[in-house]
């Protein structure tokens, strides 16, 4: 992934589907639970608020990396504003933990 990035003009943003590549890229190391490196490749995502119409994916990316790191506060934190953005269609097809960490908020 790191050649594949590497090998991306230096505008990223600009570059259809650059953003795909980070979110493989956070995916596998997720898989990998190398959780460090994970969230500095969901951390790049928040620069494609602009090109990505800002639908809440970059933070729902950044979400799941928090979620897994064990910082369930800021997780939930990032899955709301996910949500909001994206009118709640962020979480559909996704797993029910971020569901659950929401309600948690809601209810207590």
């Amino acid at each position: 992934m790191n050649d594949l990035w590497n090998g991306l003009p230096s505008n990223k943003v600009e570059v259809p589907n650059a953003y795909m590549v980070l979110e493989y890229a956070v995916a596998i190391l997720l898989q990998l639970a190398r959780l460090d490196e994970a969230r500095s490749w969901a951390e790049r995502g928040l620069a494609f608020h602009e090109k990505r119409h800002d639908l809440g994916e970059a933070e729902f990316l950044l979400a799941k990396v928090s979620y897994e790191q064990g910082n369930l506060e800021e997780a939930r934190q990032l899955l709301s504003t996910a949500l909001e953005k994206s009118g709640g269609r962020i979480l559909h097809g996704e797993d029910s933990k971020y569901r659950a960490l929401i309600r948690q908020s809601v209810g207590g």
